[in-house]
């Protein structure tokens, strides 16, 4: 295991509440990022959140292409 992954689509993580303590928490530790598992059309309330944070993986590129644009901003920002 190398990353904390919330699954803000299907439910069963820590959720919205958890999500910079953890992973400021995780990466400081032992340099993990965090994963959201989430629609990217759904992200724009967390994009400043998320450019704020030391490392974010999108998965499996935020599910639809309606978030597109906002999936490459945060790209430019270092997500990943």
């Amino acid at each position: 295991m190398r990353a904390l992954r919330f699954n803000l689509l299907r439910g069963g993580s820590g959720g919205l509440d958890h999500l910079e303590l953890m992973a400021r928490r995780v990466h400081e530790c032992v340099g993990w990022h965090i994963e959201i598992y989430a629609d990217s059309s759904r992200l724009e309330e967390l994009a400043l959140l998320i450019k704020s944070l030391p490392q974010v993986s999108i998965d499996h590129l935020g599910l639809t292409k309606s978030g597109l644009s906002l999936l490459l901003g945060l790209a430019e920002h270092g997500a990943l």
